[in-house]
C-alpha cells in the first residue's frame, strides 16, 4: 500500500515531489496546467448516446416487434381468404 489514508504516511519511493505532497491540500501557489478539450459536436454527441441506449432500445423493439409482427400476418393472411 503505497499510502496509509489513516495515519497520513506517505512512502517516500512512490511520493512525487516533495514540493507537492501526493496527499492532503496544496496550501501554497502553484504552477498548475489546465487543458480544456473542446465541446463535442452533434455527431459526437449523437454517437455518444446511441452507443449508450440505442443498442438497448434496438433489442427492446425487436423483442416486441417480432412476436406480433408473426400475429399481424396471421391477421393479414385471414382477412385475405375470409374476402
Amino acid at each position: 500500500m503505497f499510502n496509509d489514508t489513516v495515519t497520513g504516511f506517505v512512502d517516500p519511493e512512490f511520493q512525487a515531489s516533495k514540493k507537492y505532497p501526493t496527499i492532503g491540500y496544496i496550501t501554497g501557489p502553484a504552477n498548475l496546467t489546465i487543458n480544456v478539450i473542446p465541446s463535442l459536436t452533434v455527431n459526437e454527441t449523437f454517437m455518444a448516446f446511441w452507443v449508450t441506449y440505442g443498442t438497448p432500445i434496438v433489442i427492446l423493439a425487436s423483442a416486441t416487434v417480432i412476436p406480433f409482427s408473426t400475429f399481424f400476418i396471421h391477421y393479414l393472411r385471414r382477412k385475405r381468404k375470409h374476402k
